[in-house]
């Protein structure tokens, strides 16, 4: 029965190689998740086998105990933050964690084909888009994944976890305010990223709450980074009248706007109040230490993986999650100097 079934295995391969017009091996090759077959042609036999019910011997493979985690920049402190809550926590869930870089769009192809050769039990990905072809090869071996800020791409095949960033930036201004603030500035993160545009968006509605004016002069464009942030500290801390507080979009930037501000010989909190967002390090051990949204990485983390565990044991509850954040108020904030 076994060489019969082996047999039949064979001559349904052959028709796909004859039908795409390339060799068994060649098939062989795209069924094993390899290298070394041009795109097109892998997008052309992937058809085929999905016609002729190929799904799920593309998944036969033997799964290793491990998960994922894909990144574009380990820079960012959120990134190594949630790494570590996952690598802290895996052993909870009986499974090693896998960190893997994706550098750009032109990576994609490359990186999801290792990751689907490894066959792993599941993925995470903290990107800023989840790509097309990531999905595509990832459900080609019926390996689940989770995305994280995944900003509403959920869809009925995609697993997500998300933050409040529109309550985060809320919240963070009207901390600003209930303190006495009323020329407040931001520092975002890029425009295109809608964990940027949603907090931005909590704070600009504080402000209209409050009856303030949102103030073009006083938003500043940052990208999460230390370099960025240097440069729109600098831009808001020279104004002609510069705010006497400002909201940071991610803890990074608030440590350079600490240098600028030292710089320029500007005391926080008494000159000037800082808020930041994430709870990372070294916002505890900042000189004052810094007030800031809290992302709950451990819970983002736990949550992440009950989620892999799940759907591999068709036991999944939530496809969609948004978790609350909170301030942490510490010595970077105060009522502002009486002039």
């Amino acid at each position: 029965m076994g060489n019969t079934d082996t047999r039949a295995r064979k001559a349904k391969l052959a028709e796909i190689a004859a039908e795409a017009g390339v060799s068994v091996a060649t098939v062989s090759k795209v069924i094993n998740g390899r290298s070394g077959v041009a795109e097109q042609t892998r997008t052309t036999i992937e058809r085929l086998l999905s016609t002729h019910g190929y799904s799920k011997s593309l998944a036969s493979t033997k799964t290793s105990r491990t998960i994922e985690f894909v990144i574009a920049s380990l820079e960012n402190n959120g990134s190594f933050e949630l790494a570590k809550e996952l690598v802290y926590q895996a052993r909870d869930f009986s499974v090693g964690i896998t960190v893997t870089r994706l550098d750009g769009p032109q990576d994609t192809d490359e990186c999801f084909r290792d990751i689907i050769d490894r066959n792993p039990m599941g993925v995470i990905t903290l990107l800023s888009t989840m790509p097309q072809r990531g999905a595509e090869l990832l459900k080609s071996r019926n390996i689940p994944y989770v995305t994280i800020n995944s900003y509403g791409q959920i869809s009925d095949d995609l697993l997500g976890i998300d933050i409040d960033n529109w309550c985060g930036g809320f919240d963070a201004t009207q901390h600003l305010i209930t303190l006495g603030h009323t020329r407040i500035g931001a520092i975002t993160g890029p425009t295109d990223r809608q964990s940027s545009t949603a907090r931005l968006s909590g704070y600009e509605a504080a402000l209209g709450k409050a009856g303030l004016t949102c103030d073009p002069q006083l938003v500043a464009e940052g990208d999460y980074t230390s370099e960025a942030g240097y440069r729109a500290a600098i831009q808001l801390l020279e104004l002609d009248e510069p705010p006497t507080a400002i909201f940071c979009f991610d803890d990074l930037m608030a440590v350079s706007l600490y240098k600028a501000a030292q710089e320029r010989g500007i005391s926080i909190p008494d000159d000037l109040s800082v808020i930041g967002f994430d709870d990372t390090y070294p916002s505890p051990y900042l000189s004052p230490a810094l007030t800031t949204v809290r992302q709950p990485f451990d819970l983002i983390a736990r949550k992440a993986l009950k989620m892999v565990c799940e759907s591999r044991d068709d036991t999944l509850e939530d496809r969609y999650i948004i978790l609350p954040t909170h301030i942490v108020q510490r010595e970077s904030t105060s009522s502002p100097r009486q002039q």
